[in-house]
């Protein structure tokens, strides 16, 4: 704006010029917070999700661990001794379980399928250097995502799921989709729904050989763990 009378030297001009060096330095902070927010959200994608160890100080969701805890018990409809998950109970006594969050939120003008995808990806990434660094087989990264409604369990996270299953295998983690509406079975344990969970999550670990009854019914993730492991056991062979 146009001053309407000329300010001499003295308080007043001075106090005009604080007042806006006040007003730049207010621009700049505002500037600086959202270059800083901008930044972590870049790194986040960058990265990926980061898991923890189940613990005391980063303790699962209660409606999470009570399930986990009934898949490391026996059942009454199993036809053999034990939990319905052989290795859990080991892997829970070693504290090999880690877990993590997903935001399932989805960016403007991205398929909520393909981003999920994206960020299955990067779950990936973080699961096979947490289980590197651990002892392999009694190591596991459990993902709960966040933020996904009921309505896009089987229209979104399944066929998320099934995109990344072969890549996983290929780089030798069993990865698998556990959610309130599963109705999929284990061919391992087909009298139990064991793939129904309380909250939507995936769980991924060491690929073992006698994983390969999963992909009966999957070619490309069959084709995946021959190139892993090479031609699966004869038939009737665990």
């Amino acid at each position: 704006l146009r001053p309407t009378r000329r300010l001499e030297p003295g308080p007043a001009l001075r106090h005009q010029h604080a007042w806006w060096r006040g007003r730049w330095r207010r621009r700049g902070w505002r500037r600086r917070r959202r270059w800083w927010r901008g930044w972590r959200r870049w790194r986040r994608r960058l990265v990926g999700p980061e898991a923890s160890r189940h613990s005391t100080g980063h303790p699962l969701p209660a409606d999470v661990a009570s399930w986990i805890d009934d898949v490391a018990s026996p059942h009454p409809l199993l036809d053999r001794p034990g939990p319905i998950c052989p290795a859990l109970p080991a892997l829970l006594s070693a504290a090999g379980l880690h877990w993590g969050a997903i935001p399932c939120g989805c960016p403007e003008g991205t398929p909520p399928t393909d981003r999920l995808a994206a960020d299955l990806r990067s779950a990936l990434d973080v699961a096979q250097r947490i289980i590197a660094g651990g002892d392999e087989y009694r190591t596991a990264v459990l993902w709960l995502l966040v933020g996904l409604p009921p309505y896009a369990y089987r229209s979104v996270l399944e066929p998320a799921f099934e995109s990344v299953r072969a890549a996983c295998v290929a780089r030798g983690v069993m990865i698998g989709c556990f959610h309130p509406y599963r109705q999929r079975r284990s061919r391992v344990v087909p009298t139990v729904a064991t793939m129904r969970s309380p909250a939507p999550l995936v769980v991924m670990r060491r690929l073992l050989r006698s994983d390969w009854l999963s992909f009966v019914d999957e070619p490309d993730a069959m084709a995946a763990f021959e190139g892993y492991f090479g031609a699966p056991p004869a038939p009737g062979s665990r």
